[in-house]
């Protein structure tokens, strides 16, 4: 949406002004394929990196409805864009980590997924 290019230079700003390395994720990128393109562009410039882009989905109803989040309700489709922006994400912030602590890495504390309920097998046999 406009007002989301709108808040993503808000953060990039705040980022910028703190010095903070800023990720992009982009929600329902395929809503809106111009806009998304302006915001691709727009987050290329500010030397932003896109670690992913999730399309509109149902699973996210479908897991609200069995109250759960997408990635505990199924492991393939925009679960799976999530698990993999999330590991670009993780290892970034390893990278800051291992910097601020002069090179020396520590083990850090990072929440898992839980084990999906619903697989792509599953999927295809119902």
């Amino acid at each position: 949406t406009v007002s989301g290019l709108h808040d993503f230079s808000r953060v990039a700003d705040l980022a910028e002004h703190f010095g903070i390395e800023t990720l992009l994720m982009i929600n329902k990128w395929d809503l809106n394929t111009e806009l998304t393109s302006k915001l691709e562009r727009l987050a290329q410039q500010r030397k932003v990196r896109v670690v992913g882009k999730v399309g509109f989905d149902r699973a996210f109803t479908e897991a609200q409805i069995n109250r759960q989040s997408v990635v505990e309700y199924q492991d393939y489709g925009v679960a799976k864009q999530i698990r993999k922006a999330w590991t670009e994400i993780s290892q970034v912030i390893d990278q800051h980590q291992s910097s601020a602590l002069g090179g020396y890495s520590s083990p850090s504390i990072r929440p898992t997924f839980p084990k999906s309920q619903k697989s792509e097998q599953d999927e295809t046999i119902s």
